[in-house]
């Protein structure tokens, strides 16, 4: 980075990278001197969730701003094809709660299984891939079907084919820190999202279902395909509007500018 000579230079951390598991002391100790450094020579420092501004505030005694994911607004809104029927899911009996996403260590599997054996009609389409052995327990389910990685370009599409997005994180540190991008980008399709109790979904709990534990996840189930409306729906998508990339890069120059 340095050989660029940038003139001025912005640092934003994205997740916990410190926190992850499985990083032994000797490479934790590497990184957290990599950060300390860019965190030192960066005229800007940003972080994505309030738990990383926090953590990074009080360890390298700097000031760090807040600056939430974004999407595109334009890449996620409403086209006609995405009516179009999608081979994967052929066969999937509705509702579908579906999930795009890398299946790995922040992923709640327990509460995947319980909501599979809860459901007594419907399906759960997990698309993305596999980087946890925890996901054995719910190979061969019959409610649950997996979906290899899809093209970016495919996301949209798949996303207006579920019928309930799910955002099935746990509560490991490392899951908390972050800011997950296809929460925003759930939410900019107007479909009913459903939750953990993530920092980042909490803000959002007056227009999508968040759940803090695995029965309030499991009632919800029960309530939003009744529930939802033309009403939530709008007001969803309202909601993330004005969060596209450009904004968030606006305001971004306007602090390195400062």
């Amino acid at each position: 980075m340095m050989a660029l000579k940038p003139k001025r230079m912005a640092f934003d951390i994205l997740d916990d990278n410190l926190g992850f598991p499985g990083i032994r002391p000797d490479e934790k100790a590497v990184l957290e001197d990599r950060f300390r450094e860019l965190v030192n020579k960066a005229n800007v420092v940003t972080a994505v969730s309030p738990y990383l501004v926090e953590k990074f505030s009080a360890k390298f005694q700097n000031d760090i701003h807040l600056l939430p994911n974004g999407l595109d607004v334009e890449r996620f809104s409403y086209r006609p094809e995405y009516a179009r029927p999608i081979a994967e899911l052929n066969g999937l009996e509705r509702p579908v709660i579906g999930f795009i996403g890398a299946l790995t260590s922040w992923i709640d599997f327990e509460l995947i299984l319980k909501m599979a054996e809860h459901i007594k009609t419907g399906s759960i389409a997990l698309v993305g891939p596999i980087y946890s052995t925890a996901v054995s327990q719910l190979k061969g389910h019959p409610r649950i079907r997996f979906i290899d990685s899809i093209p970016y370009e495919r996301v949209p599409h798949f996303l207006y084919q579920f019928d309930i997005l799910l955002l099935p994180r746990n509560y490991e540190p490392h899951s908390l820190a972050s800011d997950p991008l296809k929460l925003y980008e759930y939410m900019a399709t107007g479909k009913p999202v459903l939750s953990t109790a993530l920092p980042s979904a909490m803000r959002f709990q007056d227009v999508i279902y968040v759940g803090k534990t695995h029965q309030d996840i499991l009632d919800l189930l029960g309530k939003i395909p009744a529930h939802w409306s033309s009403e939530q729906s709008l007001a969803e998508i309202q909601r993330v509007a004005s969060m596209d990339w450009h904004q968030r890069a606006e305001r971004l120059l306007r602090w390195i500018e400062d």
